[in-house]
């Protein structure tokens, strides 16, 4: 995985959690303001400044500016309530009810019930797709955005059974079903399985990888093999739900 500047905030200890979430670049850029945060992430107070540089065409909050504070919130709160899975955004929907004329503040809480009905979730099923509600306040406490939030959380046993179970699907699928079978002639069985564990490795495969992004069905990136490009789901090839 490519390293990122996430990797160099991370180590800096002597900083607190809200000054890590404050310099981190897009956010600094941003001038994001971190007014309350509990230690566990359970409750969280944004301050997001508007100024000529976040104005859209009318002089309000571009509403790219709230999507991006709102992205990672749910996801650090869940990374620091259950460690030792793979938490990132699954989607991210919005409502604007309001135009955004002055400074936001994103409101977030995570509440002890609904942390321990996904912990529940966790330990049966070893994954859990939570929801989180947030709002954007305009200064003057109207509402300005609704927002919802979902994040997709796993465990890193479930990515490893879900990659193998992925690469037996493959050998099955290249041994067996015609389409692939031409592949396998044209290109030969070891570039297609070099580039398909390739893919597999850099994209950690199967559901986390799927849901992360939020696609509803196993359609993966295109690998290049011999200058072909070749797309599963085009094949008739998906991976099991």
């Amino acid at each position: 995985m490519r390293k990122s500047n996430l990797h160099l905030l991370s180590r800096l200890r002597f900083l607190s959690a809200r000054r890590r979430f404050e310099w981190y670049p897009p956010f600094w850029l941003m001038r994001v303001r971190v007014e309350e945060l509990a230690d566990d992430w359970s409750r969280a107070r944004i301050r997001l400044p508007l100024s000529w540089v976040s104005a859209n065409a009318a002089g309000n909050m571009f509403g790219g500016y709230q999507a991006c504070l709102a992205d990672p919130v749910p996801a650090i709160a869940c990374v620091y309530s259950f460690p030792g899975y793979r938490v990132a955004t699954k989607s991210l929907a919005m409502d604007f009810l309001h135009v955004g004329n002055s400074d936001l503040l994103l409101h977030f809480d995570f509440d002890a019930k609904q942390r321990g009905c996904i912990r529940r979730e966790l330990e049966q099923h070893g994954r859990a797709n939570p929801s989180f509600d947030m709002i954007c306040y305009r200064e003057d406490r109207k509402i300005c955005t609704e927002i919802r939030n979902t994040v997709a959380i796993r465990s890193l046993a479930h990515d490893g059974k879900t990659a193998l179970d992925g690469r037996k699907w493959v050998m099955l699928g290249l041994t067996r079903w015609p389409a692939l079978s031409t592949l396998r002639g044209l290109y030969g069985m070891p570039s297609i399985m070099l580039a398909l564990s390739d893919l597999m490795a850099r994209s950690s495969v199967g559901e986390h990888h799927l849901d992360t992004v939020g696609v509803g069905s196993s359609i993966l990136p295109a690998p290049t093999i011999s200058g072909c490009v070749l797309w599963l789901p085009a094949l008739g090839f998906s991976f099991p739900g």
